[in-house]
């Protein structure tokens, strides 16, 4: 395990390096306050504002980026508990959530040496993968270096796409790391119960995935689709029996199945959860995009599996169809198609380990065959070492999202200690970030979480445009009983409009460009 301890450090330390850094620029700029993220900022947000709703002392997961009143649901119980363990701790919620990442992510890494170990006692194999794993990536700097476009969906996935490399998972976000182990702790323990019935191994099946149901939905039903054609390939090949398989399947699958089907009741029978479900689409990208994501991975998957025999341990049979189902569940016409992604650099990595492992053992001379693999496996750390490099060109810029402005978050936080639970109505930018300060509620602030986003992108405009009258504005404020207007610079940028003439808008805060007016009833 000593390994597995050093490779988790390195990946901590890399991966933690960009916040140390923008976490430094904020203590010597007290104008400036650095938000925590560099990627997938808006997310990183949203998961904020979810710990907000647990640290307010909820339960029920709500959508804080919508202000029409709905049901609570039970979802993202990982970041309402999180929220409440960090008041309770009386940490930021920002702190709690890269404290929390710190932990994770050397879980996932655990998980993965279980995984791999599972299949081959080879250790130079174990440990070639694991490294393949936490720091290789595709070929996503060659397209950054080639000057192709930075648009989301048409760009190498190990560029946007955490699913497809956990070193982007460990940059971003706790539940990513967390996540993807226990989806291979899942995998690993649902295998052995299926080939032996092992009852310990079924049990911890069950529970694994339940407790990796529990922070992605999707994830279970996504593995589940491969093991069960692994199951059932096994079957026609007459090395397992129908009913037997069938059962055991159906028993490491069945704590998870309520709530699955609660999930599917709730996203299509509570309309703000159906409008999120509509307007988070996953589709694949092209498949070059994949092809490029994966890089060189792909090639000594290949390898591996050409000269499987060569590796020491059980048949790599489950981690073949795993890598060939892939590609094709990806392209089914559904919603999640990138979801099927999740896990998959896991067994591409094994087999690639595989690959380097018979290729240079067969060299002759020593130090070549020690020195080459760790020149492939550099090659294919470039992609993880430009999002670093990039992360850290762009913090000295304290530019918006990444910084905040100090002035904005001291009006966040006089806001977010009068307005926990009310709707308060600004432009998208300070809406996505208002929620993160305390469990308000935003007229619009996150694409997928706010009802009908489009539509209130164009109310929010119409609302701060010179040209509206204030009788619309009246109707608007009460139709979606908006109790607070927050006025910054984001919303000047919208228009001429301003609060202070309006009789029906009683100011409450004006400190450095950011005022807040209080709705008269």
């Amino acid at each position: 395990m000593g390994w597995v301890a050093l490779v988790s450090v390195t990946l901590l330390a890399v991966t933690s390096l960009p916040y140390l850094v923008g976490w430094w620029m904020d203590a010597h700029d007290a104008a400036h306050v650095f938000g925590g993220f560099i990627y997938a900022v808006e997310d990183g947000n949203s998961y904020l504002a979810k710990m907000q709703v647990g640290a307010a002392g909820h339960w029920l997961f709500y959508l804080a980026y919508t202000p029409e009143p709905h049901q609570g649901e039970l979802f993202f119980l990982y970041y309402i508990l999180l929220g409440k363990l960090s008041r309770l701790l009386g940490l930021s919620m920002l702190t709690g959530l890269h404290l929390s990442r710190i932990l994770t992510v050397p879980f996932g890494l655990f998980c993965y040496y279980r995984f791999i170990a599972y299949w081959t006692f080879d250790c130079a194999v174990r440990r070639w993968g694991l490294a393949l794993f936490a720091f290789t990536a595709g070929l996503g700097w060659l397209w950054v270096v080639l000057g192709g476009g930075s648009t989301l969906g048409a760009m190498p996935v190990d560029l946007w796409v955490p699913d497809a490399s956990y070193f982007f998972s460990a940059l971003l976000f706790p539940h990513l790391p967390l996540a993807q182990g226990l989806l291979l702790w899942f995998v690993t323990d649902a295998l052995e119960f299926l080939a032996v019935g092992r009852v310990r191994s079924g049990a911890m099946a069950a529970l694994v995935g339940l407790l990796v149901s529990l922070i992605h939905p999707y994830t279970l039903p996504v593995i589940g689709v491969v093991v069960g054609l692994f199951a059932a390939w096994q079957v026609l090949r007459r090395r397992w029996l129908f009913w037997p398989t069938v059962g055991r399947l159906a028993a490491a699958m069945a704590p998870t199945i309520p709530y699955l089907a609660y999930n599917g009741f709730v996203f299509w029978n509570n309309p703000a959860f159906q409008s999120w479900r509509e307007q988070s689409q996953t589709v694949s990208p092209a498949p070059v995009h994949y092809l490029l994501g994966l890089g060189f991975i792909l090639i000594w998957a290949v390898v591996g599996i050409a000269r499987r025999r060569t590796c020491e341990g059980r048949p790599l049979d489950f981690l073949i169809v795993w890598a060939a189902a892939v590609p094709i569940l990806i392209y089914l016409p559904s919603s999640i198609q990138r979801r099927f992604l999740d896990g998959y650099q896991a067994p591409l990595t094994v087999l690639a380990a595989c690959g380097l492992r018979s290729v240079f053992s067969d060299l002759r001379r020593p130090q070549v065959r020690r020195l080459a693999p760790g020149l492939v496996v550099g090659l294919m750390m470039l992609t993880n070492l430009l999002l670093i490099v990039g992360a850290l060109a762009v913090l000295p810029g304290r530019d918006e999202p990444l910084f905040r402005p100090g002035a904005e978050q001291a009006a966040a936080d006089w806001l977010a200690r009068r307005a926990q639970g009310e709707v308060v109505l600004s432009g998208y930018e300070s809406g996505n970030y208002l929620p993160t300060r305390g469990a308000m509620r935003v007229f619009l602030g996150h694409r997928p979480e706010t009802m009908r986003s489009a539509e209130k992108r164009d109310l929010v405009a119409s609302f701060f445009s010179g040209e509206t009258d204030d009788a619309w504005r009246q109707r608007l404020l009460a139709k979606y009983d908006v109790r607070w207007v927050w006025w910054g610079p984001w919303e000047r940028a919208l228009g001429p409009f301003d609060p202070g003439t309006c009789e029906y808008l009683d100011p409450a805060y004006d400190v450095g460009g950011y005022a807040v007016f209080e709705v008269v009833r």
